[in-house]
C-alpha cells in the first residue's frame, strides 16, 4: 500500500471515528485486512476468515460522487477448511444509511452478500459484516462505507 493510501486510510478511519463515535452498534471489533486483497474495487470488497476472525480487504469502501446506484457486493474467501456463508443478516447497516444504503440481499448459495449504495448524499456509514463458519456465527467485524 503506498504512503498516500495508507494516509487516507488513516484519515478516512480518523473521520470514521470521530463522526461515529457515539453510535450504540455493538462489536466494535477491527483486524487488519490481509494484503493483497481485491484490488480495491469499493463495489466488491473481499470477506476474508482466517482462524475464525472476519477481516475485509478494504476497511472503508469510499466512493466518489459521480459513483450513484452502484452494486456493492461482498464474497466470501477462506474458511480454513470450513464451510462459510453469510446468515440472513449477513451485512446490517446502521440506521443513519436508511435510505441511501438498500436493497440489500445475499446470493443462493449464501456465499455473497449485496447491496445498493444510492449515493444521493455525503456521508460515512458504519455497518456490520457476519459469517458463518460450519454454521456457527463468527465475532462481527464493523468496517465503514463512506460517500464523497
Amino acid at each position: 500500500m503506498t504512503r498516500r493510501l495508507r494516509l487516507a486510510a488513516l484519515l478516512s478511519t480518523a473521520l470514521a471515528t470521530a463522526l461515529l463515535g457515539g453510535c450504540g452498534m455493538h462489536h466494535h471489533h477491527h483486524h487488519q485486512p490481509p494484503r493483497g486483497g481485491g484490488g480495491g474495487d469499493p463495489a466488491a470488497p473481499l470477506v476474508i476468515v482466517t482462524k475464525g476472525t472476519i477481516a475485509v480487504d478494504q476497511e472503508t469502501l469510499r466512493f466518489g460522487k459521480d459513483q450513484v446506484n452502484v452494486r456493492i457486493t461482498w464474497r466470501l474467501r477462506g474458511g480454513d477448511g470450513g464451510k462459510l456463508s453469510f446468515p440472513p443478516n449477513g451485512v446490517v447497516f446502521e440506521r443513519a444509511a436508511d435510505g441511501e444504503i438498500v436493497e440489500c440481499q445475499r446470493s443462493r448459495d449464501n456465499t455473497e452478500f449485496s447491496c445498493i449504495n444510492r449515493h444521493t448524499r455525503p456521508g460515512v456509514y458504519r455497518y456490520g459484516i457476519n459469517v458463518d463458519e460450519d454454521g456457527r456465527p463468527l465475532k462481527p467485524l464493523d468496517p465503514t462505507v463512506m460517500n464523497d
